[in-house]
């Protein structure tokens, strides 16, 4: 039986500096979404000791591993009300998400990942499959597939097998928004350390983007 992480469902704001970065990679590895904070120029430890061939830290790549990645400069007004706009939105919608059931997920359901060979409907790629709640699988369909509302709620309806009630609509919403900052996120730490040749600086402002709209809506639905 697969065991489910402690820290699954923690979120995590790193902002240490070189002397502390492990802990926050030892909350990762136990299941927490752990956010890596760094400057426009990069933490410290991307200059330290020992060096891959391609010339990156492995110091640094050891200790932020599993973490996701945002660029603030704490130096500037601007960057600290910015670090402190993501975590007041992220724990709004954590809140409103709430408690969850913890499914075997996906976490990665793009389009391009659902194959039809004319017989049957294939799902593929699971590099990012784990324990999560089912609703950010169902947020991430909706919104990467940008289904109009109605669709998005129907697919919670034949998930949940009940009709769609205000509470489980600002639940959805909320974790829809989170899915897509979590996709942004991720496409930042693709922009400094992937070696593909693909526009993330694009995919990260068009991400960012959807995730405004994502927000505006989910504010409507519960603009308490």
């Amino acid at each position: 039986m697969t065991q489910i992480l402690p820290l699954t469902g923690y979120r995590v704001v790193d902002l240490a500096d070189e002397k502390g970065e492990l802990a926050g990679r030892i909350l990762a590895d136990f299941g927490a979404e752990v956010i890596r904070v760094e400057p426009p120029k990069g933490a410290r430890s991307r200059g330290l000791p020992p060096f891959a061939p391609s010339g990156k830290s492995l110091y640094f790549a050891y200790r932020n591993s599993n973490k996701l990645g945002h660029v603030l400069d704490l130096e500037t007004d601007a960057g600290r009300a910015g670090l402190l706009d993501l975590l007041a939105r992220a724990e709004r919608l954590e809140a409103t998400v709430g408690a969850v059931e913890i499914v075997l997920g996906h976490n990665d359901l793009l389009a391009a990942n659902f194959i039809d060979d004319g017989n049957r409907l294939w799902l593929v790629d699971w590099e990012y499959a784990g324990f999560n709640s089912p609703l950010f699988d169902l947020g991430g369909l909706a919104s990467n597939s940008e289904f109009p509302p109605d669709q998005a709620e129907q697919v919670l309806s034949l998930y949940f097998g009940r009709p769609v009630d205000d509470t489980l609509r600002r639940r959805a919403a909320a974790m829809t928004a989170a899915s897509l900052l979590r996709e942004t996120m991720w496409s930042m730490v693709s922009e400094i350390h992937s070696t593909v040749d693909f526009d993330y600086a694009a995919y990260t402002a068009e991400n960012l983007r959807r995730f405004e709209a994502a927000y505006a809506a989910y504010l409507e639905m519960d603009p308490a």
